[in-house]
């Protein structure tokens, strides 16, 4: 019930707490945890949450990989560098989609409960996660929960048979998506009562937390669904949105970007938080003006003006487009004589490269 689940999240927040203050006698104790200690000691009193959203309210989160890490033995490098991280003062390791995948970054998960990926096998990746709960770090898995792929064509020539412990078939497959033959309720309907099995399997793994990937494509109803069911100990999505734009124009004021990253946050009864895309993009952009010197008399070059795509350069230091087309410095052979153009910020339908000079 409902009840129950907000005493079973309290109680887990609780819990939380008293092991973040916990002291262990046999280990001195870090910088980190110095510095932790003290930020609590001087805090408010603070009533406690029923979601985990935050964690202890003191998370300092490390996405521990990039898109390239599934090129080395990534399992066997989290677990070398756990007692490294926890010195530095993370508290939880954001890591990558743990099932098998088409893609080796695990983004087109199609095996929910196979673990063994282009990132270690599962003997490795419940290593890697001991070694993080041993410096006291909480894991956070990728959860991809908006699409899977299928294993098998069905006699139509459609991918939409699906092999290993969820052998679905086209009734999976919402019935608004025809191309993939789909048979099942209406994509904002049903319930998908799949994802919290299969997440208490991964808490058995040792998982603490969950971070939502492309939240946009359901509801945030039924993150709550997820999150009563595995109460983890920390929780929260990314809410993938476009700026905001009047007659093609990016508008200084995103508001209405960031609320609607709230929204997504109030669908899920308070127990998931989101990335605050918006501030970061708008502190990015502050923090790359202010080091190259970016000011109202620099010099601007349009370099293209289409009605997909804007493009210009800002003192021959940076590049920007806007728009749906597509335009980058490099494919458009642009040469001002850099050594290399380095993406520094990117969005949807926006991103700003950076001259590397020679």
């Amino acid at each position: 019930s409902e009840a129950a689940s907000i005493l079973e999240r309290s109680i887990a927040a609780i819990e939380a707490m008293i092991t973040s203050r916990r002291i262990v006698a046999e280990e001195p104790k870090s910088a980190a945890d110095l510095m932790k200690e003290q930020m609590m000691s001087q805090a408010p009193p603070q009533q406690v949450g029923t979601g985990p959203g935050v964690g202890d309210g003191y998370e300092i989160l490390l996405q521990g990989f990039n898109w390239e890490s599934h090129k080395r033995q990534y399992y066997k490098d989290i677990a070398a560098r756990a007692k490294e991280w926890a010195e530095q003062g993370f508290t939880a390791v954001w890591m990558p989609p743990p099932s098998d995948s088409v893609s080796p970054q695990g983004y087109l998960p199609r095996d929910l409960y196979q673990l063994d990926s282009a990132y270690g096998s599962e003997a490795d990746l419940r290593d890697a996660i001991r070694a993080l709960h041993e410096h006291g770090i909480k894991a956070v898995a990728d959860i991809v929960v908006n699409h899977r792929c299928a294993h098998f064509q069905s006699s139509d020539g459609k991918w939409n048979k699906f092999g290993g412990r969820l052998a679905w078939d086209s009734s999976a497959i919402c019935n608004n998506n025809p191309a993939w033959g789909g048979r099942g309720g209406h994509k904002t309907g049903d319930d998908y009562p799949a994802a919290p099995n299969w997440l208490r399997y991964l808490k058995t793994v040792g998982f603490d937390g969950w971070r939502f990937d492309f939240v946009r494509g359901y509801g945030g109803q039924f993150v709550k669904t997820y999150i009563d069911a595995t109460v983890p100990q920390l929780a929260f999505g990314e809410y993938w949105d476009s700026c905001e734009y009047t007659d093609g124009v990016l508008n200084y004021n995103q508001d209405g970007h960031r609320q609607r990253t709230i929204n997504w946050c109030d669908a899920t009864g308070g127990t998931a938080a989101a990335f605050d895309f918006t501030t970061k993009l708008i502190l990015d952009l502050i923090q790359l003006r202010r080091s190259l010197g970016v000011n109202a008399r620099s010099k601007v070059v349009v370099r293209k003006a289409a009605g997909d795509v804007y493009a210009a350069t800002i003192d021959d230091k940076i590049a920007m487009k806007i728009g749906r087309g597509d335009w980058s410095p490099s494919t458009a052979n642009l040469n001002v004589g850099q050594k290399e153009w380095k993406l520094a910020m990117t969005g949807q339908n926006v991103a700003v490269w950076q001259a590397v000079m020679a």
